[in-house]
């Protein structure tokens, strides 16, 4: 794309530019109103009936009827409030979190 623009003299180069990257832009935003709520988000806000009922579609029929959906929400339950507990997402990112990622990024290289 670059050098094909570099060859142009007008100005129609910039334009043809930012119409490539626009045209993804509108096949997402055409979509996003079709995709499901995220399961995690849906858990998060305590919404956990409605968690089941877009999980179980995505899941293969014999996982949805033996409650295996509901084990994973539990999961992500738990995974959720671990993660409130710990100060959110922003908490890996303290100084004391810090040195235990950096001693299990050690660890691994071994």
């Amino acid at each position: 794309m670059n050098n094909f623009m570099a060859k142009r003299t007008d100005n129609s180069g910039w334009i043809i530019a930012t119409a490539t990257q626009v045209v993804p832009a509108i096949v997402i935003m055409i979509g996003l109103p079709s995709t499901p709520d995220s399961p995690r988000w849906l858990v998060g806000k305590d919404r956990f009936e409605d968690a089941l009922k877009v999980l179980r579609p995505l899941r293969h029929k014999e996982d949805a009827s033996n409650d295996l959906c509901e084990f994973e929400l539990v999961a992500l339950q738990e995974d959720d409030s671990k993660i409130y507990e710990e100060g959110g997402l922003g908490g890996a990112f303290r100084p004391e979190k810090q040195k235990t990622h950096s001693v299990n990024k050690h660890a691994a290289r071994d």
